[in-house]
């Protein structure tokens, strides 16, 4: 029975962070659009040189997505998980809008160019991406918040126990103001009898 509800879990931890994903992946496809309607008088050469600017950003996209994700989850092993499937299926899915876009120009500039597999499957820049979603585990496995959304750190420290609120030296202070205070009012009404006698 806990193998079956660990390896469900684990499905539905996949296929959160495919979802997610795929989401940073789509993140590309505006800034892409604007490349390519900006690039209908330039060359092939300048749209993949403005289209590469785009893949060096990206791994900032990809960190800022898993750690995003990666706050749904509390287990290490967990979290790089799903950070590492994060960043592998996102570089696939930019890859692919950034080949989606050169075929495009390719056809509005009357341009034969085939699909590239080997720039979809890019190994140094799926490795480039899955440091991304490593640093970002690791950001967020250093920083560890508890199922209330509360830093553990923080939780620790609301777990001492809480100041006294009685301190005997500040209770014995009150008992010496509380008697001078009474001395002071025996002597204002001993000097008021003997001023009084005195006038008499």
């Amino acid at each position: 029975m806990k193998v079956e509800l660990e390896l469900s879990f684990n499905k539905e931890l996949i296929k959160h962070s495919i979802r997610n994903g795929i989401l940073c992946g789509l993140w590309a496809m505006i800034p892409g659009l604007i490349i390519l309607v900006n690039a209908e008088d330039s060359s092939l050469i300048s749209l993949v040189a403005d289209f590469f600017m785009l893949i060096i950003l990206f791994p900032a996209i990809i960190c800022i997505t898993c750690i995003a994700l990666s706050a749904s989850y509390f287990k290490a092993s967990e979290i790089i998980m799903a950070c590492l499937i994060c960043s592998f299926v996102s570089i696939i899915w930019l890859n692919i809008i950034i080949q989606f876009y050169i075929m495009i120009y390719s056809a509005l500039n009357d341009l034969v160019i085939e699909l590239d597999f080997g720039a979809i499957f890019e190994m140094k820049q799926i490795l480039i991406a899955m440091f991304a979603g490593l640093f970002s585990a690791i950001i967020r496995i250093a920083n560890p918040i508890s199922s209330d959304g509360v830093s553990i750190e923080s939780e620790e420290l609301t777990d001492r126990p809480p100041k006294p609120d009685w301190d005997p030296r500040i209770e014995n202070l009150k008992n010496e103001l509380y008697q001078t205070n009474s001395n002071l009012q025996r002597l204002e009404t001993e000097l008021r009898k003997e001023i009084w006698q005195m006038r008499k």
